[in-house]
């Protein structure tokens, strides 16, 4: 298949438009690597720069929901032992089952 010169000659007129940057291309994605690096960090210092809002902050401590706890459930709680208090859990296979790893 043979290309037509007619296009040649307008892909190669459009090739020499293209050339400088290709040329430049590892310096020019440098350049533009380093703007968002710049802008990536000017960003985070200006957020961080900023005022806390600290009445704010207080509004929300204040209005934080109080938990209640009814007596039975403070009785239970009370009740549990630890392992420092009454030792560690006992576990046991119920006796209707039978352990196939036991001989």
């Amino acid at each position: 298949m043979k290309i037509d010169p007619k296009i040649m000659a307008s892909l190669g007129g459009i090739l020499n438009i293209f050339q400088p940057i290709v040329q430049h291309l590892p310096f020019l994605s440098t350049i533009v690597l380093l703007g968002f690096l710049i802008f990536a960090v000017y960003s985070i210092t200006q957020v961080l720069q900023q005022p806390s809002d600290d009445t704010y902050r207080a509004e929300q401590l204040t209005s934080s929901v109080q938990t209640h706890f009814d007596q039975a459930t403070i009785t239970a709680i009370k009740n549990l032992r630890t392992s420092q208090n009454g030792g560690a859990p006992t576990f046991a296979v119920p006796q209707t089952r039978v352990s196939p790893f036991t001989e």
